[in-house]
């Protein structure tokens, strides 16, 4: 499990890199200042929802989380 997790943590981070990093060199400051203050948003509100989810209750973290999927969903199709 913890070789998996390993695994699929490199894999988000190569994607966000292959995604994210030939765009950093023309991005403006304020975009990249955005995406900061999104990134760090977002991280913020997933710990505080896993840190309240025991174990046992996996299956209601994976519901928490995909209802935030589609709140950026809604967000983004919005803007």
């Amino acid at each position: 499990a913890r070789t998996g997790n390993a695994l699929g943590g490199a894999g988000v981070l190569l994607g966000l890199a292959a995604t994210a990093g030939p765009r950093l060199a023309t991005a403006s400051g304020g975009l990249l200042t955005q995406a900061a203050v999104a990134l760090g948003a977002g991280g913020s509100i997933g710990l505080i929802i896993a840190a309240r989810c025991a174990i046992t209750d996996l299956p209601q973290l994976v519901a928490a989380f995909h209802s935030l999927v589609g709140l950026a969903a809604t967000i983004t199709s919005i803007a």
